[in-house]
């Protein structure tokens, strides 16, 4: 597979990396399994796609989107372990 940017169609949009695609929901699946929390499928989607896209955005090769997408299941995790506790304590955000 290579490691290149993905050239843009006639209508700007970019090709969806199958690769990176299905270990962003797989590590999104997983991360909610470890905090034992639960996503509805289109929810998930919807969130892969949000950090798929970001992930592109910022990062080009393979090892570059590596990086970027542990980073974003980290930040997935601690999001998801604060809510459940903000949950637990009864406390709400503001």
């Amino acid at each position: 597979m290579s490691a290149e940017p993905r050239a843009a169609d006639d209508d700007g949009a970019h090709e969806l990396d199958k690769w990176l695609f299905s270990r962003v929901i797989d590590g999104i699946r997983r991360t909610y399994e470890k905090v034992g929390g639960r996503l509805q499928t289109v929810n998930e989607v919807e969130l892969g796609l949000e950090m798929y896209h970001r992930i592109v955005a910022v990062a080009e090769t393979q090892d570059e989107q590596r990086g970027a997408l542990l980073m974003a299941l980290d930040q997935l995790e601690r999001e998801l372990l604060e809510k459940g506790r903000r949950a637990a304590s009864g406390k709400q955000s503001a």
